[in-house]
């Protein structure tokens, strides 16, 4: 068919075909690319902690961290091995199902995150769509987010960041049909999944506070305002007392490790860095910097400033929501994160930007039809070039590395830590560097944590024969602090990609 003879609809609607493909090649690209390196890359920041008490829930019901057996009272982690209290417990509860159907691991515990990432990037299709009243704005909003950096590090991490940033949208989305509805189920709903937002992670606070302000100004009228307040607040609370029964069968762990990671470090100066953001805003827009990196960090930043102009003085309700929603996440999680430098933290207020990436997408798709330029089909060609911004940093080098030597266990890390532990009889004492230590617990080998911070653990307060040093510790140079000498090196040190460990012996003066 001749271009002329095409219908104007087409070229109308492109934007959202596009859309739809590039959303299903997010999915497709995330199952072949992400998960099977999920299964072979070895720990990384924080899964020491974080993997391993979804395990335990699966076995014995209680998270807990058995190779850290802290009796300090002045550490994130006393009497861990007992119970785990340092953050609220539902993250490790929703990787239980998880580790009950497949093999334990590294893989499985952030597979748990994976799933929870794929419900966000449908969650905010689902928002763009309803705020925009717009299929395109969702869809590129969906797509986009599932393509971006601070996407892809939550849902492939064995952290609750993912988990939580999930529990936050749905609850927005609650609270949207709420609104649209007026139904009381739905600010109910709101509530449970705002408590369990708080159940996952202490950043829940930043949907708890904007689902409070929500409902008190779309609220008809004082008695509207506090039934719907009293709803929405009595059932998250609800919710956040499911760990109640945890925390009376272990009130001194709980005591101590919430207080030490969470209550002490929060401390009073949170109203005060929610009037003054300006310094923490800052900080947290050079964490993102440096997470997204200056690509897709330019494209948030241009989006929200454009989407902010575009819709500021608009009427319509759903728009001026999503404003809102993206300027509130990000000023409340500089003002709750404070100086932490989690790039998980961002999954949430990302997602809420991308919100506005969407709209600007669709906006502008839109603009050049109805501008007579329908018969160019800009829009595939201008997509395709938004996810050629999303490429760099993507892990496009890890997934080559590791599919050129998938047959090399220096590449896998159940295959590296089972050949390495091979070496050193099975009554062995180890300490083990967070790259390798869940797989070292689960051969049965008695395990250590190799840490020496005393905020969170000190190895140096128990015994062990062999210190096996991973990429942390040799940044860190634990090996620098304790009475160990060099015997052996496993691994490939020249790749990046590849596993490499330092093994010590224990050889006090």
């Amino acid at each position: 068919m001749p271009r002329s003879d095409l219908h104007p609809w087409f070229f109308l609607n492109f934007g959202r075909h596009a859309a739809w493909l590039v959303l299903g090649g997010v999915m497709t690209v995330f199952l072949v690319m992400r998960v099977p390196l999920m299964y072979r890359q070895p720990g990384g920041q924080d899964e020491e902690w974080f993997a391993v008490p979804g395990y335990t829930v699966a076995q014995e019901g209680v998270p807990r961290i058995p190779f850290v057996p802290s009796r300090d009272r002045q550490c994130v982690f006393y009497r861990a091995d007992e119970a785990v209290f340092a953050l609220p417990p539902a993250y490790f509860y929703w990787q239980a199902p998880f580790f009950l159907a497949l093999p334990a691991g590294y893989g499985t515990a952030r597979l748990a995150s994976a799933v929870a990432g794929l419900i966000a990037i449908w969650l905010v299709y689902r928002l763009g769509r309803a705020l925009y009243d717009d299929v395109a704005a969702g869809l590129w909003a969906a797509a986009l987010y599932g393509l971006s950096r601070v996407f892809f590090f939550a849902a492939t991490c064995a952290r609750p960041d993912m988990l939580c940033a999930t529990l936050s949208l749905a609850a927005l989305w609650m609270t949207w049909r709420w609104q649209t509805s007026g139904r009381l189920r739905w600010i109910a709903c709101a509530g449970v999944l705002v408590g369990l937002a708080v159940l996952t992670h202490p950043l829940g606070a930043v949907v708890s506070l904007q689902t409070a302000v929500w409902v008190a100004v779309a609220s008809r009228g004082w008695k509207h305002r506090a039934q719907s307040l009293a709803i929405l607040v009595g059932s998250a609370l609800a919710a956040f007392a499911l760990w109640t029964p945890l925390i009376a069968m272990y009130p001194e762990a709980f005591q101590v490790q919430f207080f030490n990671n969470v209550l002490n470090r929060t401390g009073p100066g949170l109203a005060s860095r929610l009037l003054f953001p300006w310094f923490l805003l800052a900080y947290q827009a050079k964490v993102l910097w440096v997470h997204a990196q200056p690509i897709q960090f330019v494209l948030m930043a241009a989006a929200l400033l454009i989407a902010t102009l575009l819709d500021i003085r608009r009427a319509e309700t759903g728009p001026r929501t999503a404003l809102a929603l993206a300027w509130s996440g990000i000023y409340l999680l500089a003002s709750t994160a404070g100086l932490h430098p989690s790039n998980g933290y961002w999954s949430y207020p990302g997602a809420l930007v991308f919100l506005l990436v969407g709209r600007v997408v669709s906006w502008a798709c839109h603009r050049w039809a109805e501008a007579g330029r329908a018969k160019i089909p800009l829009t595939l060609p201008a997509g395709l070039m938004l996810v050629a911004l999303m490429i760099p940093g993507f892990g496009l080098r890890a997934w080559v590395a590791h599919v050129r030597h998938w047959s090399d266990p220096d590449y896998n890390v159940v295959a590296f830590t089972r050949q390495m532990l091979q070496q050193y009889p099975a009554d062995t004492r180890l300490a083990v560097d967070q790259a390798f230590v869940f797989e070292s617990y689960l051969a049965g080998r008695p395990t250590l944590l190799a840490c020496e911070e005393p905020f969170y653990f000190r190895l140096s307060d128990f015994q062990y024969d062999y210190l096996i040093v991973g990429p942390y510790g040799r940044q860190v140079r634990i090996a620098e602090t304790l009475p160990v000498e060099l015997i052996r090196t496993h691994g490939n040190a020249g790749d990046l990609f590849a596993c490499y460990a330092q093994v010590y012996r224990y050889a006090p003066d």
